[in-house]
Order: C-alpha cells, then structure tokens, then sequence
C-alpha cells in the first residue's frame, strides 16, 4: 500500500507542477489576432461562456488515478488564491497533500515524514510569481480561458474558429509559439482543452459526464490528464473520475508545516520518489 501511495503521490506531484508550468511559461498570447477561420455563430460561444461556474470555494471529491494505481482524493480551491490535492486511501484519512499558492507550492507527505516548500518561481524558472493560478483551475473545472487571464465575451474575436468530428474547435494565435486549443460540444460544454507550448510538448485535459454546478453552469464528473515533455523523456497520464462537488463547504487554506516532519529541498522530495 505505502508504495503505491508513493507512486500515486508522486504522480500528482508531477502532473500538479507541469500543470503550473504550462500556464506560467505560456506568455501573453491573448492579445494575438487570428488568422481567418470556420465562422462561428456568437451564441455558442455565449453558450460555452455560461457553462463556465460561478464560485468562490469549491470543494470536490474524487477518485484519483494513475495508470493502474487509484486513491480517494480531495480538492479544495478559492478561486484564484488557492488549490489544494490531498490523498485519501482509507476512510478519508490523509496521507498526502500538495498545496498550491499564486507564489508557492507546498508538499505534505504523512507517510514518509517529510514535507517541502519552495517559491513557484523558483521551481519553474520563468514568469514573476502570481502567474497561472486562474489557468490552472479553469483546467480542472473544464472551463475555457485565455493564457494571458480570465476570458470574456470580449475575447470572442480572439480565437480562430473550425470544425473536427462535427463539434467546434476553437484556438489562439500562436506563431509558433504556445497556444490553447478547446473542443466545445453543441451545447456550449468544453469536452477537451489542449495546450501546446510550441516546442513539442503537450498537455491535454478531457472532460466527460458533465454535471451541473450549483452556482451555475456545468462541472466535469470525469477528468483526463495527459502530459508529455518528449525532449525530457516525459510522459504521464491521470485521471479523476467520480467527481461530486460541494460549493458551499467553507475551509481556511493552511500552508502551515508542523514541525514533526523534516522538512527537505523540493528537488530532494521529488528525487524521493523516483528512487
């Protein structure tokens, strides 16, 4: 059991910061103009913008899988401030938990005894800190946004329009350089939001068995992660299935690290695992 956990744990780890790296070594690419493509009518993109919550906690509980390995888990997230992935194997006691700030993510592992916390910045290398937190959330709630922040109605002339398999695609700009790309179901739902850094490496999140959201809107029930970095060598899938959601459950994030556990080098806490 504590060496599937491990691998589990160690698994979310990764995919929880190539996640925030995608978002923060994006750019600035909602600015861009598009080239011409499909026309789409503004109504589905009405239609995809209203499928989009409207919440400021959100509490969501789930099965969490990592190829044939699975534990319970639970998110919590204050819009824009704040995410936090705990491990749950066992009648909902934590073993493991991953908490993500604007600026800082902090490592958690009851197991092992150890915990880490280091500066997003300094584990990415790249965009000043507070960058990537409204991207990273849209993901797992399976909703459209823009690399440069939050989207809007404004935003419609922003993205190029086309048609796959009968249902709308739609991309920004990217030169070259890195672009989102979402496919929208004909009710307005985002099925999958793709995001290419232009360098080859890839991260795709598919949304399934959409329920709805009590502020308004629609949630995924199933979530597909797919990561892949080929220059490193990099490939990772997960997925979260059996989601159910509380919005009203209220909770204070807490970054603090008892002082039991040692506390380590996030370098030192992922070569931990891959050991």
């Amino acid at each position: 059991m504590k060496k599937a956990i491990t691998a589990i744990a160690c698994g979310v780890l990764l995919v929880a910061v190539s996640l925030t790296e995608a978002c923060r070594t994006s750019g600035n690419t909602g600015g861009q103009k598009p080239a011409a493509g499909v026309a789409a009518g503004r109504g589905l993109y009405e239609a995809m913008l209203g499928e989009m919550p409207r919440y400021d906690k959100v509490s969501v509980k789930c099965r969490l899988s990592l190829g044939s390995l699975s534990s319970r888990a639970q998110i919590r997230m204050i819009k824009e401030r704040f995410v936090q992935i705990s491990l749950q194997p066992v009648l909902g006691v934590e073993v493991f938990r991953i908490m993500l700030t604007p600026d800082s993510l902090y490592v958690l592992d009851r197991i092992n005894g150890i915990a880490a916390a280091e500066s997003v910045s300094a584990i990415t290398g790249s965009l000043p800190e507070g960058v990537g937190m409204p991207q990273l959330q849209s993901l797992l709630l399976g909703e459209p946004f823009l690399l440069s922040g939050n989207i809007t109605e404004g935003d419609y002339g922003k993205f190029r329009w086309g048609m796959a398999g009968g249902k709308a695609v739609l991309q920004t700009a990217t030169g070259g350089g890195p672009g989102l790309e979402f496919t929208v179901g004909k009710e307005g739902a985002v099925e999958q939001t793709r995001f290419s850094d232009g360098n080859g490496n890839t991260l795709a999140c598919t949304y399934s068995s959409r329920i709805s959201a009590k502020p308004g809107g629609s949630v995924p029930g199933e979530v597909s992660i797919a990561v892949s970095v080929p220059a490193k060598f990099f490939a990772i899938e997960a997925g979260m299935k059996d989601m159910s959601y509380d919005w009203d459950k209220t909770f204070r994030p807490d970054t603090r690290i008892p002082g039991r556990y040692t506390r380590i080098s996030f370098g030192d806490i992922v070569n931990t695992y891959l050991k």
